[in-house]
């Protein structure tokens, strides 16, 4: 899902072995399959043979009426499992407008597999036949590298971020350093919600290609990463995720952004990095643990 590490072989930059697996906005009735955290999914068939961290899926309650929230208690929560994680989070009300979460919004993580929703929008942007389509909806439903190396080159690797960035009108969104390692691309939780903003005012086609895949996210990614953190093992309604997770050579990074609830009601981003050392087990768990504190907003 979310690989860092790329390596220059010949004239194509490709991925290599990684870690464990990594507006006022108006409803947006789109038709697509959703997952809702408290039914049962069946597993992909899958060939992995890597660890599956640990996270809890224990539904989450709801706040009781009138409860204040702290934006505070999403880092403190986070903190909670890893003390020295950085935490950025936004949660977007479509339905009325309203930003109802910001913590470090403008802070620039590592996007790890995130930067596969703009090279996904870069591809449509610049014409994509049938294969391509089905290949763009593989790379996001399974999170795959291969594709979203492969896609990487073709597209113009650093220059297809850059492009996006200014087409997107992202504010913290730049290509990655070093150049060619494409999960070390730069993005802040703020623009996050501006890719999803985009994504669903994209023509129909291509915003149901975009969150058809999201929403139909199996437990494994193809590399066999649990990839149901955060977002779809903290809270209770219907999702369509993007979920990151990686290393670089200075951090550690756990991602869970998405759609949540009817109607894709919310916007929903958080972004957590830590530091080198942290197991993606802890990483996964304290995203997790994010998303709970989140989920009275949402739920």
């Amino acid at each position: 899902m979310a690989v860092d590490t790329m390596a220059n072989r010949g004239n194509a930059t490709v991925a290599v072995a990684h870690q464990l697996p990594t507006e006022t906005a108006t409803t947006t009735t789109t038709t697509v399959a959703t997952h809702t955290s408290s039914k049962p999914k069946p597993k992909p068939t899958t060939s992995a043979t890597k660890t599956k961290p640990s996270t809890a899926r224990t539904p989450t309650k709801t706040a009781k009426s009138g409860a204040q929230f702290s934006p505070a208690a999403v880092s403190r929560a986070v903190q909670s499992v890893e003390p020295q994680a950085v935490t950025g989070a936004v949660v977007v009300d479509r339905q009325s407008g309203k930003t109802l979460l910001s913590v470090n919004s403008s802070h620039r993580f590592h996007s790890a597999s995130l930067v596969k929703l703009l090279i996904a929008i870069d591809t449509l942007h610049s014409g994509a036949g049938a294969q391509e389509r089905k290949d763009l909806a593989y790379m996001i439903k399974m999170s795959d590298d291969g594709t979203a190396s492969q896609y990487w080159v073709r597209q113009g690797g650093a220059s297809l971020v850059s492009r996006e960035a200014s087409r997107l009108g992202l504010h913290d969104t730049a290509p990655p350093t070093p150049a060619g390692q494409w999960g070390n691309t730069w993005v802040s939780p703020r623009d996050m919600v501006a890719i999803y903003q985009y994504i669903l005012g994209m023509p129909a086609a291509d915003r149901d290609l975009i969150v058809n895949a999201m929403a139909a996210a199996p437990e494994h990614a193809s590399d066999g990463f649990d990839q149901w953190f955060g977002i779809p093992s903290g809270q209770r309604a219907d999702w369509a995720i993007k979920q990151g997770w990686g290393s670089s050579s200075d951090s550690i990074c756990l991602h869970s952004t998405g759609l949540v609830n009817t109607h894709w009601r919310y916007i929903v981003v958080v972004m957590t990095q830590h530091p080198l050392g942290t197991s993606l087990s802890t990483g996964t768990r304290a995203t997790t643990a994010g998303v709970r504190a989140v989920a009275p907003l949402i739920n």
